[in-house]
Protein backbone atom coordinates (compact mmCIF):
# COMPACT_ATOMS: atom_id res chain seq x y z
CA UNK A 1 0.00 0.00 0.00
CA UNK A 2 1.01 3.50 -1.02
CA UNK A 3 4.87 2.73 -2.60
CA UNK A 4 7.65 4.79 -2.47
CA UNK A 5 8.64 6.33 -5.89
CA UNK A 6 11.28 3.82 -5.31
CA UNK A 7 8.83 0.48 -5.19
CA UNK A 8 6.68 1.79 -7.81
CA UNK A 9 10.19 2.14 -10.21
CA UNK A 10 10.57 -1.88 -8.92
CA UNK A 11 6.87 -2.80 -9.08
CA UNK A 12 6.96 -1.36 -12.65
CA UNK A 13 10.06 -2.58 -14.41
CA UNK A 14 10.52 -6.23 -12.77
CA UNK A 15 8.90 -8.87 -14.17
CA UNK A 16 6.56 -11.95 -13.37
CA UNK A 17 8.64 -14.88 -12.82
CA UNK A 18 7.00 -18.25 -12.48
CA UNK A 19 9.20 -21.14 -12.50
CA UNK A 20 9.11 -25.49 -11.06
CA UNK A 21 11.54 -27.82 -11.56
CA UNK A 22 12.82 -31.99 -10.48
CA UNK A 23 15.75 -33.92 -10.34
CA UNK A 24 14.97 -37.71 -10.43
CA UNK A 25 18.47 -40.13 -10.29
CA UNK A 26 19.43 -43.30 -8.99
CA UNK A 27 23.20 -44.84 -8.19
CA UNK A 28 24.70 -48.40 -8.60
CA UNK A 29 27.57 -49.34 -6.82
CA UNK A 30 29.87 -52.50 -6.77
CA UNK A 31 32.50 -53.16 -4.34
CA UNK A 32 35.05 -55.66 -4.73
CA UNK A 33 38.79 -55.72 -2.66
CA UNK A 34 40.90 -52.86 -4.10
CA UNK A 35 38.53 -51.03 -6.61
CA UNK A 36 34.83 -50.04 -6.62
CA UNK A 37 32.28 -48.92 -9.48
CA UNK A 38 29.67 -46.47 -9.99
CA UNK A 39 27.15 -46.07 -12.35
CA UNK A 40 24.83 -42.54 -12.08
CA UNK A 41 21.76 -41.78 -13.77
CA UNK A 42 19.50 -39.06 -13.54
CA UNK A 43 17.13 -36.46 -15.20
CA UNK A 44 16.37 -32.86 -14.53
CA UNK A 45 13.92 -30.77 -15.71
CA UNK A 46 13.53 -26.71 -15.44
CA UNK A 47 10.46 -24.75 -16.36
CA UNK A 48 10.85 -21.02 -16.67
CA UNK A 49 8.15 -18.29 -17.25
CA UNK A 50 8.51 -14.69 -17.55
CA UNK A 51 5.99 -12.19 -18.43
CA UNK A 52 5.46 -8.73 -17.83
CA UNK A 53 2.67 -6.13 -18.34
CA UNK A 54 3.70 -1.70 -19.08
CA UNK A 55 2.77 -0.81 -16.08
CA UNK A 56 1.13 -4.30 -14.55
CA UNK A 57 -2.19 -3.01 -16.36
CA UNK A 58 -2.95 -6.54 -17.76
CA UNK A 59 -5.68 -5.37 -20.12
CA UNK A 60 -2.47 -3.77 -22.34
CA UNK A 61 -0.55 -6.41 -24.58
CA UNK A 62 2.56 -7.98 -23.19
CA UNK A 63 5.98 -6.20 -23.32
CA UNK A 64 7.71 -9.69 -22.26
CA UNK A 65 6.52 -13.05 -22.68
CA UNK A 66 9.24 -15.93 -22.12
CA UNK A 67 8.99 -19.20 -21.93
CA UNK A 68 11.69 -22.04 -21.46
CA UNK A 69 12.72 -25.96 -20.65
CA UNK A 70 16.09 -27.18 -20.16
CA UNK A 71 15.91 -30.95 -19.64
CA UNK A 72 18.90 -32.76 -19.02
CA UNK A 73 19.28 -36.49 -19.10
CA UNK A 74 22.86 -37.51 -17.28
CA UNK A 75 24.93 -40.95 -17.34
CA UNK A 76 27.86 -41.60 -15.46
CA UNK A 77 30.39 -44.13 -15.09
CA UNK A 78 33.33 -44.24 -12.53
CA UNK A 79 36.04 -47.09 -11.45
CA UNK A 80 38.14 -46.53 -8.48
CA UNK A 81 40.63 -48.39 -7.86
CA UNK A 82 43.71 -48.68 -5.05
CA UNK A 83 47.18 -50.04 -5.94
CA UNK A 84 49.30 -49.44 -2.48
CA UNK A 85 49.45 -46.11 -1.50
CA UNK A 86 48.17 -44.90 -4.87
CA UNK A 87 44.46 -44.15 -5.61
CA UNK A 88 43.26 -44.33 -9.19
CA UNK A 89 40.09 -42.66 -10.10
CA UNK A 90 38.72 -42.81 -14.04
CA UNK A 91 35.61 -42.78 -16.03
CA UNK A 92 33.36 -41.42 -18.90
CA UNK A 93 30.09 -39.16 -18.85
CA UNK A 94 27.52 -38.82 -21.28
CA UNK A 95 24.09 -36.38 -21.29
CA UNK A 96 21.32 -35.54 -23.36
CA UNK A 97 19.90 -32.34 -23.30
CA UNK A 98 17.15 -30.30 -24.74
CA UNK A 99 16.46 -27.00 -24.66
CA UNK A 100 12.89 -25.13 -25.91
CA UNK A 101 12.41 -21.29 -25.71
CA UNK A 102 9.74 -19.34 -26.96
CA UNK A 103 10.05 -15.17 -26.49
CA UNK A 104 8.74 -12.04 -27.73
CA UNK A 105 10.03 -8.86 -25.98
CA UNK A 106 9.18 -5.24 -26.70
CA UNK A 107 12.11 -2.68 -26.96
CA UNK A 108 12.59 0.82 -27.54
CA UNK A 109 14.40 -0.29 -30.84
CA UNK A 110 12.26 -2.57 -32.16
CA UNK A 111 10.54 -6.46 -31.35
CA UNK A 112 12.92 -9.28 -30.26
CA UNK A 113 10.27 -12.91 -31.35
CA UNK A 114 11.43 -16.02 -31.72
CA UNK A 115 11.32 -19.44 -31.16
CA UNK A 116 14.40 -22.23 -30.70
CA UNK A 117 14.71 -25.94 -30.16
CA UNK A 118 17.56 -27.08 -29.01
CA UNK A 119 19.30 -30.77 -28.65
CA UNK A 120 22.29 -31.21 -27.40
CA UNK A 121 24.26 -34.56 -27.19
CA UNK A 122 27.51 -33.60 -23.80
CA UNK A 123 30.38 -36.24 -23.25
CA UNK A 124 33.46 -36.32 -21.40
CA UNK A 125 35.81 -38.23 -20.24
CA UNK A 126 38.50 -37.71 -16.96
CA UNK A 127 41.06 -39.50 -14.78
CA UNK A 128 42.78 -38.80 -11.43
CA UNK A 129 46.08 -40.81 -9.39
CA UNK A 130 46.25 -39.56 -5.68
CA UNK A 131 48.88 -40.78 -3.43
CA UNK A 132 50.32 -40.05 0.32
CA UNK A 133 54.21 -39.91 1.31
CA UNK A 134 56.27 -39.96 4.43
CA UNK A 135 53.96 -41.46 6.90
CA UNK A 136 50.83 -39.89 4.86
CA UNK A 137 52.28 -36.31 5.75
CA UNK A 138 52.68 -35.09 2.30
CA UNK A 139 49.19 -36.03 0.09
CA UNK A 140 49.66 -35.35 -3.94
CA UNK A 141 47.14 -35.69 -6.70
CA UNK A 142 47.07 -34.73 -10.43
CA UNK A 143 43.76 -35.78 -12.88
CA UNK A 144 42.71 -34.45 -15.97
CA UNK A 145 39.20 -34.52 -18.07
CA UNK A 146 37.85 -33.30 -21.23
CA UNK A 147 34.59 -32.22 -22.65
CA UNK A 148 32.85 -31.89 -25.69
CA UNK A 149 28.95 -31.37 -27.41
CA UNK A 150 27.44 -31.31 -30.18
CA UNK A 151 26.64 -27.49 -30.12
CA UNK A 152 29.05 -26.11 -32.43
CA UNK A 153 32.44 -27.29 -34.32
CA UNK A 154 34.44 -25.53 -31.96
CA UNK A 155 32.74 -27.62 -28.88
CA UNK A 156 33.01 -30.91 -30.76
CA UNK A 157 36.60 -31.68 -30.42
CA UNK A 158 37.43 -33.01 -26.66
CA UNK A 159 40.84 -31.79 -27.23
CA UNK A 160 40.10 -28.26 -27.05
CA UNK A 161 38.71 -28.81 -23.67
CA UNK A 162 41.46 -30.33 -21.64
CA UNK A 163 41.31 -29.22 -18.41
CA UNK A 164 44.19 -30.77 -16.17
CA UNK A 165 44.36 -29.98 -12.49
CA UNK A 166 47.00 -30.70 -9.08
CA UNK A 167 47.07 -30.39 -6.17
CA UNK A 168 49.41 -30.38 -2.85
CA UNK A 169 48.89 -31.08 0.96
CA UNK A 170 51.95 -30.84 3.17
CA UNK A 171 51.48 -31.86 7.23
CA UNK A 172 54.00 -29.36 9.24
CA UNK A 173 52.37 -30.71 12.49
CA UNK A 174 49.90 -31.90 13.99
CA UNK A 175 47.93 -29.46 14.45
CA UNK A 176 49.15 -27.19 11.13
CA UNK A 177 48.78 -28.64 7.21
CA UNK A 178 49.03 -26.01 3.94
CA UNK A 179 47.91 -26.53 0.92
CA UNK A 180 47.49 -25.52 -2.85
CA UNK A 181 46.39 -26.38 -6.15
CA UNK A 182 45.65 -25.14 -9.86
CA UNK A 183 43.94 -26.41 -12.65
CA UNK A 184 41.80 -25.29 -15.94
CA UNK A 185 38.14 -25.31 -15.96
CA UNK A 186 35.33 -25.27 -18.60
CA UNK A 187 32.01 -24.48 -18.72
CA UNK A 188 29.35 -24.23 -21.24
CA UNK A 189 27.42 -20.90 -21.78
CA UNK A 190 24.18 -20.80 -20.77
CA UNK A 191 21.21 -22.37 -22.95
CA UNK A 192 19.58 -18.95 -23.01
CA UNK A 193 22.54 -18.04 -25.23
CA UNK A 194 23.04 -21.15 -26.52
CA UNK A 195 19.58 -20.84 -27.90
CA UNK A 196 19.46 -17.62 -28.88
CA UNK A 197 18.14 -16.74 -32.33
CA UNK A 198 17.32 -13.64 -34.70
CA UNK A 199 14.06 -12.64 -35.45
CA UNK A 200 14.65 -14.62 -38.62
CA UNK A 201 15.59 -17.45 -36.60
CA UNK A 202 18.92 -17.77 -37.29
CA UNK A 203 21.10 -19.56 -34.52
CA UNK A 204 23.15 -16.60 -34.21
CA UNK A 205 25.79 -17.68 -31.76
CA UNK A 206 26.28 -21.05 -33.34
CA UNK A 207 27.15 -19.58 -36.52
CA UNK A 208 29.40 -16.97 -34.59
CA UNK A 209 30.98 -20.23 -33.47
CA UNK A 210 31.13 -19.60 -29.86
CA UNK A 211 33.58 -21.78 -27.24
CA UNK A 212 33.10 -22.87 -23.68
CA UNK A 213 34.35 -20.39 -20.77
CA UNK A 214 37.52 -21.20 -19.16
CA UNK A 215 39.05 -20.51 -16.34
CA UNK A 216 42.38 -20.88 -14.35
CA UNK A 217 42.72 -21.30 -10.92
CA UNK A 218 45.26 -21.01 -8.30
CA UNK A 219 44.54 -21.64 -4.83
CA UNK A 220 47.07 -21.72 -2.21
CA UNK A 221 46.43 -21.42 1.82
CA UNK A 222 47.34 -22.48 5.78
CA UNK A 223 45.08 -24.89 7.63
CA UNK A 224 44.91 -24.86 11.73
CA UNK A 225 43.30 -27.84 13.23
CA UNK A 226 42.17 -26.53 16.93
CA UNK A 227 40.41 -30.05 17.52
CA UNK A 228 39.40 -32.88 15.71
CA UNK A 229 36.16 -31.26 14.52
CA UNK A 230 37.05 -27.71 14.55
CA UNK A 231 39.15 -26.93 11.59
CA UNK A 232 40.39 -23.24 10.38
CA UNK A 233 41.47 -21.99 6.83
CA UNK A 234 43.19 -18.96 5.36
CA UNK A 235 43.24 -19.35 1.51
CA UNK A 236 43.81 -16.86 -1.10
CA UNK A 237 43.09 -17.48 -4.94
CA UNK A 238 43.28 -15.90 -8.11
CA UNK A 239 41.44 -17.02 -11.31
CA UNK A 240 41.69 -15.94 -14.63
CA UNK A 241 38.58 -16.25 -17.31
CA UNK A 242 38.98 -16.77 -21.12
CA UNK A 243 36.34 -17.22 -23.87
CA UNK A 244 33.47 -15.30 -21.64
CA UNK A 245 30.94 -14.38 -23.68
CA UNK A 246 30.94 -11.04 -25.10
CA UNK A 247 27.53 -9.19 -26.00
CA UNK A 248 27.62 -7.71 -29.91
CA UNK A 249 25.88 -5.25 -28.79
CA UNK A 250 26.62 -3.77 -25.59
CA UNK A 251 30.49 -4.78 -26.07
CA UNK A 252 30.69 -5.84 -22.74
CA UNK A 253 31.03 -9.38 -21.05
CA UNK A 254 27.96 -10.94 -20.34
CA UNK A 255 29.39 -11.11 -16.12
CA UNK A 256 28.84 -8.00 -16.24
CA UNK A 257 25.18 -7.99 -16.50
CA UNK A 258 23.74 -10.42 -14.51
CA UNK A 259 22.24 -7.71 -11.75
CA UNK A 260 18.75 -7.73 -13.14
CA UNK A 261 15.67 -9.26 -13.78
CA UNK A 262 14.28 -11.13 -16.24
CA UNK A 263 15.88 -13.09 -19.06
CA UNK A 264 19.29 -12.75 -19.30
CA UNK A 265 22.08 -13.76 -22.07
CA UNK A 266 19.58 -13.85 -24.56
CA UNK A 267 22.06 -12.37 -27.62
CA UNK A 268 24.32 -12.33 -30.16
CA UNK A 269 27.63 -13.19 -28.44
CA UNK A 270 31.41 -14.19 -29.72
CA UNK A 271 34.09 -15.83 -27.32
CA UNK A 272 36.25 -13.31 -26.98
CA UNK A 273 35.50 -11.78 -23.34
CA UNK A 274 38.31 -12.18 -20.70
CA UNK A 275 38.29 -11.28 -16.53
CA UNK A 276 40.07 -11.85 -13.35
CA UNK A 277 38.84 -12.81 -10.00
CA UNK A 278 40.86 -12.94 -6.49
CA UNK A 279 40.70 -12.95 -3.20
CA UNK A 280 40.98 -14.10 0.42
CA UNK A 281 38.80 -16.79 2.40
CA UNK A 282 38.54 -17.22 5.65
CA UNK A 283 36.86 -20.45 7.10
CA UNK A 284 35.81 -21.80 10.41
CA UNK A 285 34.71 -25.80 10.09
CA UNK A 286 33.35 -27.69 12.93
CA UNK A 287 31.97 -31.37 12.93
CA UNK A 288 29.53 -32.90 15.07
CA UNK A 289 28.28 -36.31 15.31
CA UNK A 290 25.53 -35.68 12.77
CA UNK A 291 26.29 -32.44 10.84
CA UNK A 292 28.39 -30.46 9.47
CA UNK A 293 28.68 -26.31 9.60
CA UNK A 294 30.50 -23.72 7.97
Amino acid sequence: KNPTKQQEYILSSIPVNEQWSYTIGGVYKHFSDKSNQTLVLSRNMLNNINYKYPDNDESKSRILDYSSQEIENKIRYEIVKRIDNYKLTYGVLGEYAKYNNSTYQKLSFGEISYSSDLDLVKYGAFGQISAKYFDERLTTSVGIRTDGNTYSENMQNPLNQISPRASISYQLSEKWSVNANGGRYYQLPAYTTLGFRTNEGVLKNKENNISYISADHIIAGVEYRFTENIVFTVEGFEKLYNKYPFSVSDSVTLATKGAGYGVFGDEEVVSTGKGRAYGLELMNRVRAKNFTST
